[in-house]
């Protein structure tokens, strides 16, 4: 597998989308879980909240594992020096994770893990300050920060106007030296990093905005430490692949509030055009 995957036209990172620990070893993959569901989605009121839906007061969501059940898999992989990753949008799954997490390094201590967690929509306060202890990478997608997208995914709807304001704290994770990195969560919104970058400048919470800067490192250099490649993927510097973007407006000039418009004309990959706008 590890052969079709460097023949592929795209660069990949496979996090197995399973929990068979021994056929993801047996197939030479480090990485295992991906979008796992610990819970669902907030707008079908199937993510696990632990206080009920403002609009549904007898619904809390959905757990799909069971406390002793998820806690087996991750011990187990994280022994074996897997990566881990999951999804977890509501509270009660990122507290349900984080546990998890916990017992696996109590157990078997590892200094560089990089497990991480898959959206982390609604953490309490707490749950930032144990996962950034616990060196998990928060992925998000923090295209959905923007402020027409906090109405349109119903969330004071589904969550109450006050409980809402904690969603997606993209601002509070990096202020407390955690680390994000960025994704589309396509094919629910495009593959389009731009619009990830527009959605943390211009966050529904103007406290949990951050700077350009910032959101376009959770798409580069964060994204590339968040699967062990910071070493080669990132950065436009001697010794690393020239994974190159060509934009079609300067794109630290561009006002913040256009900076969804930006299109990417070409695409170098390793140094190789893979794609032009005149083609």
């Amino acid at each position: 597998m590890i052969e079709e995957i460097v023949n592929l036209p795209i660069d990949i990172v496979i996090f197995n989308q399973l929990t068979d620990i021994k056929k993801t070893l047996s197939q030479g993959l480090p990485r295992i879980g991906g979008d796992i569901l610990i819970d669902g989605t907030i707008g079908s009121r199937t993510a696990a909240l632990s206080q009920p839906y403002a609009d549904a007061p007898d619904e809390h969501g959905i757990l799909y594992f069971d406390k002793k059940e998820l806690e087996e898999f991750v011990v187990e992989a994280h022994s074996k020096g897997l990566q881990i990753s999951v999804h977890a949008i509501g509270d009660a799954a990122i507290e349900q994770i984080l546990t998890a997490y916990e017992k696996a390094q109590k157990e078997y201590y590892r200094e560089n893990h990089r497990h991480r967690i898959e959206h982390f929509s609604l953490p309490a306060p707490s749950h930032i300050e144990r996962s950034i202890k616990l060196g998990i990478i928060h992925s998000l997608q923090v295209s959905w920060c923007k402020p027409w997208v906090y109405t349109q995914d119903s969330l004071p709807t589904r969550l109450g106007v006050d409980r809402s304001d904690y969603a997606h704290p993209v601002g509070s994770i990096i202020l407390n030296m955690g680390r994000i990195c960025g994704g589309s969560d396509s094919p629910i919104v495009p593959v389009n990093p731009m619009a990830g970058i527009f959605g943390t400048v211009n966050h529904f919470r103007p406290e949990e905005r951050l700077s350009r800067m910032a959101g376009l490192s959770f798409f580069t250099t964060q994204a590339a430490y968040s699967c062990f490649e910071e070493n080669i993927k990132g950065r436009i510097a001697p010794g690393y692949n020239a994974d190159i973007a060509i934009l079609n407006s300067d794109f630290f000039e561009t006002p913040s509030d256009e900076l969804e418009n930006i299109k990417v004309i070409t695409t170098l990959v390793k140094g190789e055009v893979k794609y032009s706008i005149r083609d």
